[in-house]
């Protein structure tokens, strides 16, 4: 921007330009003695900035402005100078401008309108630079931001890949052995008829069977092939939310723990191993939860509208800080120092073949996991 009065702004110029060295000078004292530190970029670039916001009283340097400021933004970058840190030095930058320039310019040649609108016009320069500086600050952040979280969509890929090729080899090395013990297990238990002791130790072991099957086949859930068992059939609500009550029950009592429900029956279509496994997983991290608590409450909620279902499993244990909420379905991500980390991935897998959405809000009130269903998919993706 060019001013009026052109002979009067240049005789400023020619002399408040040699003053620029003492500008540097005083800032860095002012940034030494308020801050207790140095200066984060070099003497050369805060003399080529003085310099050219003096320099915009009589010439167009936006061009100028624009290649330091990006200079002085790539430096702060360098040097991961924060940005609140860098608003702080821009004040004290003013001040040590005017505490130079002030004195040396000759007032009684400028009526006081005149002297406004060069002030303005100084002060509007050093906004301009310093918001030019922080957008490309500000770029290279963001920049950064998208290299990381391409990183670890990448990574989370090759794990996902990694649990692909050992859920297959599962599904070969010990499904068709499970199934053998199975048949086997259910003739001896036909064979033991009227032995009450030896049939009951039978049914135990068939119950710990099919918890281990399930285990196994929400690990499978991680295979890209479709398992033959993942059939979606019509659900009812109730009806699997009493399978899960059931297999939980004598933890539940064995831990002093109180479950309230709120149960609003409807029909929906799903994979019914999948979601027990889903659910008897989610129970048992609130179990977890709450132990150190002397008031060991979890509550379950299922409600629905026209074309959601809405699960609610919550406790009131310890809170999960927030930076860790969105990683808890990444695989092998695990809070616990004896969990391997793929428990509410898998969760997030099943939930995912029936086009729903599970997540975590916590508080330290109340921790809730909940899942979202669609009531008439009658097919995964």
């Amino acid at each position: 921007m060019i001013m009026s009065k052109t002979l009067t702004f240049e005789h400023v110029l020619k002399r408040i330009i040699p003053l620029v060295p003492n500008i540097s000078v005083i800032w860095s004292q002012n940034v030494r003695q308020s801050l207790g530190q140095e200066l984060p970029f070099p003497h050369t670039y805060m003399d080529y900035w003085s310099t050219l916001i003096i320099r915009s009283l009589t010439e167009d340097v936006k061009d100028d402005i624009h290649i330091c400021s990006l200079a002085i933004g790539n430096w702060l970058w360098t040097h991961k100078t924060p940005i609140s840190l860098l608003f702080r030095m821009v004040h004290l930058y003013r001040t040590a401008f005017w505490e130079v320039v002030r004195p040396a310019l000759p007032f009684t040649s400028f009526s006081s309108p005149d002297f406004v609108q060069l002030e303005q016009h100084i002060e509007d320069t050093i906004h301009d630079a310093v918001s030019l500086a922080i957008h490309y600050y500000e770029q290279k952040y963001q920049h950064e931001l998208q290299e990381k979280d391409q990183t670890i969509h990448f990574l989370n890929n090759d794990k996902l890949t990694i649990l692909d090729k050992i859920a297959a080899n599962l599904a070969h090395e010990l499904r068709n052995p499970l199934c053998a013990i199975e048949g086997f297990l259910k003739l001896i238990r036909e064979s033991t008829q009227g032995n009450q002791e030896l049939e009951s130790y039978i049914n135990v072991i068939l119950h710990e069977f099919e918890s281990l099957h399930r285990q196994i086949t929400g690990f499978l859930s991680f295979c890209k092939k479709p398992i033959l068992d993942e059939v979606f059939q019509p659900l009812h609500i109730t009806d699997l939310l009493q399978q899960v009550e059931g297999l939980l029950t004598p933890r539940l009592h064995a831990e002093s723990v109180t479950l309230q429900q709120d149960i609003q029956p409807c029909t929906f279509y799903g994979y019914e191993a999948g979601l027990l496994q889903v659910l008897t997983h989610l129970f048992n991290n609130a179990i977890d939860a709450v132990g150190c608590n002397t008031d060991k409450r979890i509550s379950l909620i299922a409600c629905h509208t026209d074309d959601v279902l809405s699960i609610i499993v919550a406790n009131n244990g310890e809170p999960i800080p927030h930076e860790l909420q969105s990683k808890l379905f990444q695989p092998f991500f695990s809070t616990k120092d004896d969990s391997t980390g793929i428990g509410l991935s898998i969760c997030k897998n099943i939930i995912d073949k029936h086009q729903g959405t599970i997540a975590c809000h916590s508080t330290p009130e109340q921790t809730q996991f909940l899942i979202r269903l669609p009531l008439h998919t009658t097919s995964h993706i």
